[in-house]
């Protein structure tokens, strides 16, 4: 078994994501107009159509409070911002996600974390874990070409602003000339460079770990536990973890005890299973 099927259920079939929106039930889509269009027409009636596209922190809230009480599932269907958006109502109303990506050049399905803007900063929030990932070929096939060669747009990025600083150095170096010019255009570039990299080193290292550690539980350090107590007086079999709503996904607590495949996940109302269980046990609680 790959790891990302133990974390998730991942469906790749073509025709898959139609099948599926026809099965579901009482569910809200997070979708916008053009991927819509290519399965309203076989897709069960959702309970609510939320329009993706605005992921301000504000209008999120907004919307998820709209959802209705009789929904039993959130659809993320299209691109990133569908995707997103999808990640936080599901997390606002505590309800399963089901991911379903249109095109192939963003990877939303598969991150735990939702990107919303605050601001005119974009921070990042959430550990979701969808209980399903439909990539459907034939769906991505429908999009717009360009759509799924977005990513290709970053070699011509990298390209455009290697151009753009190799002239301003030749420029400083020309101007100002001799060795005097040549030191000037390496400092110059130096610079450039630093910035431009204690940036990033901010934006990666320090931003984007502290959201995602305010955000997330270590599952390596439960399954740790888990592998421990099993390699001294336990059983893999015989440890849970007490489920609590956007805790931990169980699923990775099993693949880093050494289990994968299983889920150590278990709800308060079924402990009383437990008790015909030989000892000993292993609970694992959330404070």
């Amino acid at each position: 078994m790959k790891v990302e099927e133990a974390m998730f259920p991942l469906i790749l079939d073509a025709g898959a994501a139609t099948v599926r929106l026809a099965e579901l039930s009482n569910y809200v889509i997070c979708t916008m107009p053009e991927p819509w269009t290519l399965v309203e027409l076989h897709a069960g009636p959702p309970l609510q159509l939320i329009e993706a596209g605005n992921v301000e922190l504000e209008h999120l809230r907004e919307i998820a409070a709209t959802v209705p009480e009789a929904a039993e599932a959130v659809v993320g269907f299209g691109g990133g911002s569908s995707l997103d958006t999808a990640k936080f109502i599901s997390e606002a109303n505590n309800l399963p996600l089901i991911q379903i990506p249109s095109i192939i050049s963003v990877d939303a399905a598969f991150t735990p974390n939702y990107g919303y803007r605050d601001g005119r900063r974009v921070r990042y929030a959430g550990h979701l874990r969808p209980v399903e990932v439909i990539v459907d070929p034939r769906l991505a096939r429908r999009a717009p070409p360009a759509l799924n060669r977005a990513g290709g747009a970053a070699i011509a990025v990298f390209l455009i602003c290697a151009i753009a600083l190799d002239s301003l150095l030749h420029g400083l170096r020309d101007k100002i000339g001799g060795n005097l010019g040549r030191w000037m255009a390496w400092i110059g570039g130096l610079f450039l460079v630093l910035i431009i990299a204690l940036s990033n080193y901010g934006l990666v290292f320090i931003e984007y770990r502290e959201a995602y550690r305010s955000f997330a539980w270590n599952s390596a350090e439960m399954g740790q536990v888990v592998a421990d107590y099993a390699g001294s007086f336990g059983s893999l079999d015989s440890a849970w973890v007490v489920a609590y709503p956007h805790w931990v996904d169980t699923r990775l607590v099993a693949i880093n005890a050494g289990f994968p495949g299983h889920d150590y996940g278990i709800w308060p109302d079924q402990l009383v299973n437990t008790l015909s269980e030989p000892a000993p046990k292993l609970f694992l609680v959330k404070p």
